[in-house]
């Protein structure tokens, strides 16, 4: 069988598996790497390279970061060199829209990594999605590229179960590792004509939407305890949960925290009201919640500073209750 020469396109750290496993697979040839240019990250917004172009650079795979895929002249210009070779491009996490004229090149289309059973939870975010809705499985879609957003054809897919407990970190590595394998069982059949695409029902579709700050903020007359934990798991790291805590020496005093380890607890013989706090013996901190569930709060953040207990964090502020 003849080598499959790829342009492999990706960004964040879900992109990593799919980028090593490609490059030391015998059948496959990555021609050059892809990825977004390097973007000011942490307090101190330094340039810090996207976790492909470290990849890559490791591999000793050409690196290619356009500021923009739409500038058509100057990106074709620097593929040039890889264009009479390249049979497939593979997408994986890159985080841009792949426009008509990149996806036109490669003779033998564009494979994409999606970490969902399309046609389910297309979109942005598909895997903080899946642990919002308390969905029991989730998996793996390879898919051909078209100009609408997640709508192509699929050439494969993998479901795993779910045990309720997953974050959107440890579930990422997770899928991407399996998405990566996936991708290289895939693409040897495909290219040899052995896999014929299947258009997805789209009628079944749903859309996942671009995750914002004030989606992490606990509304405590609305939001049970099992969403409360459910967003705590599918927001990390970001944006993560947070709520405004009230003193109960100054009633004035408000600060914001963010909760870093909570779980739903077992109800009270006496509810406790969306908001109100009971501090337990092992000093955690129970917080009523819509539905008259409770949420046991073991670690907070103040803003600016580190994490701590809970046992710490009430002496040094006099909990009343959130807000």
């Amino acid at each position: 069988m003849d080598i499959i020469s790829i342009i492999f396109f990706g960004t964040s750290r879900f992109s990593i598996s799919a980028l090593r496993m490609l490059a030391n697979s015998p059948s496959c040839e990555v021609l050059c790497a892809i990825t977004q240019p390097d973007k000011p990250a942490g307090r101190n917004r330094r340039l810090t390279p996207p976790p492909v172009k470290q990849e890559a650079d490791a591999l000793g795979i050409p690196l290619l970061q356009p500021l923009s895929l739409k500038q058509e002249h100057a990106v074709r210009a620097d593929l040039s060199p890889y264009l009479e070779k390249v049979d497939l491009f593979v997408v994986a996490a890159y985080g841009k829209i792949m426009p008509p004229w990149i996806l036109s090149i490669p003779p033998r289309g564009t494979l994409n990594i999606h970490p969902s059973l399309l046609p389910e939870y297309r979109g942005p975010s598909p895997i903080q999605a899946a642990i919002l809705d308390g969905a029991e499985s989730t998996g793996v879609s390879i898919m051909l590229l078209d100009e609408e957003m997640d709508h192509g054809p699929i050439l494969a897919q993998e479901r795993i179960a779910l045990t309720g407990n997953e974050t959107t970190p440890n579930l990422s590595q997770r899928l991407a590792e399996i998405g990566a394998q996936l991708l290289i069982k895939t693409i040897p059949d495909y290219c040899a004509g052995n896999i014929a695409p299947k258009e997805q029902e789209h009628a079944r579709a749903t859309f996942t939407k671009l995750i914002r700050k004030e989606d992490g903020k606990i509304l405590w007359e609305t939001h049970t305890a099992d969403r409360i934990y459910r967003m705590w798991r599918a927001f990390q790291p970001w944006p993560e949960i947070f709520t405004t805590a009230l003193s109960a020496h100054s009633p004035s005093k408000r600060i914001r925290v963010t909760i870093t380890a909570c779980k739903p607890a077992s109800p009270l013989n006496i509810p406790l009201p969306p908001g109100e706090i009971a501090i337990t013996p092992a000093k955690t901190i129970l917080a009523g919640c819509a539905n008259k569930t409770l949420l046991e709060i073991t670690e907070l953040q103040r803003e600016g500073k580190k994490p701590m207990p809970s046992s710490e964090f009430i002496k040094g502020f006099s909990l009343k209750k959130f807000q």
